[in-house]
């Protein structure tokens, strides 16, 4: 009797635990998603998404960070021809990352310093020096991706 009671308390606990765990959610902080110069006299497009339950496994979640920016990254064959940098940042969702969604005042490189512990990573792109239509990933290292843009559409995506 006491066995079958403990088969259904555990059984009930891994459903609990199951049923309790949160789908992870990407929120862009629209206020620091925006054209704005990157450096010296160098445009770039940045967005900026907070990550609500983050998986804790490293390879999940750059995974998911590296689906969700393949399905929802900015059409590249479209920026004005002034932007030469795109970036595309992840922080984890909390007090110190959310203020900044309505916080019109502070902007990105505030978020970078006041919640570096949070920094989930990046995709960046630059578009090329010699061929403004061709933009190639140069972060994080290990992914490989250019973008053709020909008649200001993609011709070619090449993520590997």
């Amino acid at each position: 009797m006491k066995t079958i009671q403990l088969l259904f308390m555990l059984t009930g606990l891994v459903l609990f635990s199951s049923c309790t765990k949160k789908t992870p959610k990407f929120i862009q902080i629209d206020k620091l998603s925006e054209k704005t110069l990157f450096s010296g006299n160098t445009y770039g497009y940045s967005e900026v998404f907070l990550v609500e339950n983050p998986p804790e496994d490293k390879a999940i979640r750059d995974s998911l960070k590296l689906n969700y920016f393949m399905k929802h990254r900015i059409d590249f064959c479209a920026l004005d021809g002034d932007i030469h940098k795109y970036a595309m940042s992840f922080f984890r969702k909390n007090s110190c990352t959310s203020y900044y969604m309505d916080n019109e005042e502070d902007k990105r490189h505030l978020i970078a310093e006041d919640c570096e512990d949070y920094y989930m990573g990046m995709f960046y792109y630059e578009r090329s020096k010699e061929n403004p239509d061709i933009w190639t990933c140069t972060y994080p290292e290990g992914i490989i991706d250019t973008v053709y843009c020909v008649s200001q559409q993609v011709e070619m995506d090449t993520i590997r």
